[in-house]
C-alpha cells in the first residue's frame, strides 16, 4: 500500500512507499498482466507507474515541465495530464493531455510517445456551441391576460439502436422570459417524460412570450459511434381574452438518426 501521509505531502520524487510523491495525481489506469498502476500526476506533468508488488513509484515520462514535445520518453512532455486509458493489449496508454487540448498515444513497448491525430472530414457540420442541431417549431399556447397555469407534460425518447451514454452528463435547462416568470423546475436531469408547471405572470392581451427548454444529451449508437446532441424546445405564451387560467399540454419527440420528430396535444 502507498499512501501519502498526510495533505501536504507532495512533490516530485520517485521512491518506495512513503517515500514517493505526486502533485494532483488525477486518472489511473490498471494493467492486470503487469500488476502495475499508470498514474496521470498532473501537476508534474508526467506519467508514473506504480509497481504494487514492489510498493515503488517511478516516473514513466515527463520532464517534470509543461511542454507539448513527442518522442522517446526521456524527452517527451505533457500539460497537466488528465485522464488515463490501457489498451486491451496491454501496448499502449492513452493519456488525455488537458492544457495541450490533445490524446498522446503512447507505445509501451518502444517507449515512445506520439500525438493522436484527429481528422474532421472536409464535409463535417461543425456548430457553434450555441447553436443547436435539432430544435422545432414553437408549439403556441393560449392563457388568459390575467395570467395563470401552464402543465406541460414533455416526452423526450430515443429512437430504437439509441442508448444515453454512459457516466456523461444529460442534461436540460428550461428559459423563462423574466423573472416575473416561475416554474417548479427550470433545469435537471434528462428524463424521458417530465412534468413542468410554469407559472404565467397576468399581460395585456395579444403579449406573446418566448420559453425555451434546451436539451445537452451524450448519446451512443448501437454501441459503437458516440455523439452529443442539442435540442431545443421552444414554446411561445400567448395570453389572448377568453383564454383559461389552466392550460394543460402534452409535447412528444423521438430524436434520432433522422433528427427530431414531434407532435403534442392540447389536453385543457
Amino acid at each position: 500500500c502507498m499512501l501519502s501521509q498526510n495533505l501536504f505531502s507532495f512533490g516530485d520524487v520517485d521512491g518506495k512507499q512513503y517515500e514517493a510523491k505526486l502533485q494532483h495525481p488525477l486518472g489511473v489506469a490498471w494493467s492486470p498482466q503487469n500488476k502495475k498502476l499508470y498514474v496521470a500526476d498532473s501537476y508534474n506533468h508526467k506519467v508514473k507507474v506504480v509497481d504494487v508488488e514492489a510498493n515503488t513509484c517511478d516516473t514513466l515520462f515527463g520532464i517534470g515541465q509543461s511542454g507539448d514535445q513527442m518522442g522517446p520518453f526521456n524527452v517527451a512532455q505533457l500539460n497537466e495530464p488528465g485522464g488515463l486509458c490501457l489498451s486491451p493489449d496491454e501496448t499502449r496508454l492513452f493519456v488525455a493531455d488537458t492544457n495541450n487540448h490533445s490524446i498522446k498515444i503512447v507505445d509501451l513497448v518502444k517507449g515512445t510517445v506520439e500525438k493522436m491525430d484527429i481528422v474532421i472530414p472536409a464535409d463535417a457540420q461543425i456548430l457553434p456551441d450555441n447553436q443547436f442541431l435539432h430544435h422545432t417549431l414553437p408549439i403556441e399556447l393560449k392563457v388568459s391576460p390575467s395570467g395563470g397555469i401552464v402543465n406541460l407534460l414533455v416526452t423526450m425518447k430515443l429512437d430504437n439502436g439509441f442508448d444515453l451514454t454512459a457516466l456523461a452528463p444529460q442534461k436540460w435547462i428550461m428559459t423563462l422570459p423574466n423573472r416575473s416568470w416561475s416554474a417548479s423546475s427550470c433545469a435537471g436531469e434528462y428524463v424521458p417524460d417530465m412534468k413542468l408547471k410554469i407559472e404565467v405572470p397576468s399581460g395585456p392581451p395579444g403579449l406573446a412570450e418566448m420559453v425555451y427548454i434546451d436539451y445537452k444529451l451524450y448519446l451512443c449508437y448501437n454501441d459503437s459511434s458516440c455523439m452529443a446532441r442539442k435540442v431545443r424546445l421552444p414554446i411561445r405564451v400567448l395570453q389572448k381574452a377568453g383564454a383559461s387560467t389552466n392550460v394543460t399540454h402534452h409535447w412528444k419527440h423521438l430524436l434520432g438518426l433522422k433528427g427530431l420528430s414531434s407532435s403534442s396535444v392540447n389536453l385543457s
